[in-house]
């Protein structure tokens, strides 16, 4: 086996790791595209301790997204938050989070409320 091909194989090899190395969200509640009542709490769990630094809701077609709160004042792997009073529509939770290699990591989750 040639030199280039030995380092490809060894970098695909180590692929998994570094693509687990960074902070991400393993499940929420509301679950991602789903539909159903208001929710009356907000869950994120993430795959490690993580520090919650900005969390936002937003309603589809509305104005300004709404701040969610209060956040954490320490790093966890899994946030509960009470959500505010929901009206039927499509909405996106944005989130924003430090994890433990202090890289900043952000994602967000679409739901539906429905009557």
């Amino acid at each position: 086996m040639n030199i280039k091909k030995l380092v490809f194989a060894a970098a695909l090899a180590l692929l998994p790791i570094f693509a687990q190395a960074h902070t991400h969200l393993e499940n929420s509640m509301p679950k991602a595209d789903s539909s159903g009542a208001a929710p009356e709490h907000i869950m994120l769990e993430f795959n490690e301790a993580t520090q919650l630094t900005a969390l936002t809701l937003q309603k589809e077609g509305a104005g300004d997204a709404q701040k969610v709160g209060p956040l954490p004042d320490k790093p966890e792997k899994m946030i509960h938050l009470t959500a505010p009073k929901l009206q039927p529509g499509a909405y996106v939770l944005t989130w924003r989070a430090l994890g433990d290699d202090k890289h900043v990591m952000s994602g967000t989750v679409r739901f539906t409320v429905v009557q």
